[in-house]
């Protein structure tokens, strides 16, 4: 195990502990989701791109490697959900509309 696997490794780890800390602490507010969501499918794409270090079989290679790549649009996702639930005082919320085509267009970046 190289140091740089080891540090990515650990990346993923911490912002999955980060996640459930926050699920945990028994949050309701729609922005103690939103970040849980975008810490945990960062851990998810760090996770991918640690096992990519790893991976010698081809066809598990590419397959996880698509993974890799599906997940980075849905980060940018999660940012911008973030975005819009993040300072919660005076912070007017998109309409649903634009949310959900927000959603489908991640989806098809993805």
């Amino acid at each position: 195990m190289t140091p740089v696997s080891f540090i990515i490794l650990f990346a993923a780890l911490a912002n999955l502990t980060l996640a459930l800390g926050v699920l945990v602490r028994r949050h309701t507010r729609r922005v103690h989701f939103a970040f849980a969501f975008l810490v945990s499918v960062t851990a998810a794409w760090t996770f991918t791109n640690f096992l990519l270090c790893f991976i010698k079989d081809g066809m598990a290679l590419e397959w996880v490697g698509r993974l890799s790549f599906t997940l980075a649009p849905v980060i940018a996702y999660g940012c911008l959900v973030f975005s819009w639930n993040f300072p919660e005082v005076h912070h007017p919320s998109p309409r649903r509309v634009v949310a959900k085509l927000t959603a489908v267009f991640a989806v098809f970046m993805a």
